[in-house]
Formats: C-alpha cells, structure tokens, sequence
C-alpha cells in the first residue's frame, strides 16, 4: 500500500499497516519495558486512527516522504502533540526538562521552542477531537513507502 502524496510531493497519509502484526507486537513490547512491564490491556482502534491524524498533523514540517529527519519531526510531534493536554505552565516546564540536558545552541533552541510551540497550538486547533497520548510509536519503509503504528491511550 503506497502513501498518497500531495501536489507538493508531501506524505499526506502514512498508514498502519494491518497486516504486519509482529511490528506491532514489538512496539507494544517496547512500550511495556518503557512503563516498566506493567499489564497494558491492548486494543486495536479501527477509527479515528491516531497513526493518520499523526501523518496529517506533521505534513507541514517535512519536505517530502523521504525526509532524512522525519524521525526527529515525529519526536516533537508526538512531544508536542501530548503537551497539548496539559496546561500552559505544565508544557512550559516540561519544554524546559526536556532543553536542560541537551547539546543545543541558544539559537537552536529557541527555534525548537517555537517549532513545538506552533505544534502544540496546531494539535489543539486542528486536532482538538484525538483525546489520546501517544505512548510510542514505530516508522517502517518498505519497497511501498513508509508505514506509521501508534500506541496511544486514553486521556480520559
């Protein structure tokens, strides 16, 4: 199953790909060592896929499907799309943790802060009705294109 692509050449759909179950079962093993093996009751969404509204939601930060850094852009994205949930002071803090540690000039970092700014303003405008967190995700490509499986759960 190949991504559509826009008139751009962007990815407009990254897809789960159904049929590969054992990707699956490897992200949902991942995600259980990350919460240190708690039980995780699993179930698969046929609706309102995160992996899609995903796909859409970092369209405009990637050049085209096989953008070297498409990794990076979903690691803000998902950072991005789960500060959404919080308060503005909880996201500040957060972004804040998240730039102590890290190896980034001041300018890079601000470029950063305003990149995840414009993503958190961008989930909760546009993507205001996916009420989950996304816990982990994987990036597959194949001779058909690339493939996105999200775990996510339950804000509510």
């Amino acid at each position: 199953m190949e991504p559509n692509k826009t008139s751009s050449g962007k990815i407009s759909q990254i897809e789960e790909n159904q049929d590969d179950l054992s990707a699956i079962e490897k992200l949902i093993e991942k995600a259980a060592q990350n919460l240190h093996n708690k039980d995780i009751r699993v179930e698969i969404q046929e609706n309102d896929k995160i992996s899609e509204a995903l796909t859409d939601f970092i369209e405009p930060y990637i050049e085209d499907e096989y953008d070297e850094d498409l990794e990076m852009v979903l690691d803000l994205a998902t950072f991005a799309w789960n500060l959404s949930f919080f308060s503005k002071k909880v996201a500040q803090k957060e972004i804040e943790c998240m730039f102590q540690d890290a190896d980034t000039d001041p300018e890079g970092r601000e470029e950063l802060k305003q990149i995840i700014g414009q993503m958190v303003a961008r989930k909760k405008r546009r993507f205001s009705k996916y009420k989950r967190l996304i816990i982990d995700y994987e990036l597959r490509e194949d001779d058909d294109g690339f493939y996105l499986s999200v775990i996510s759960t339950s804000t509510k």
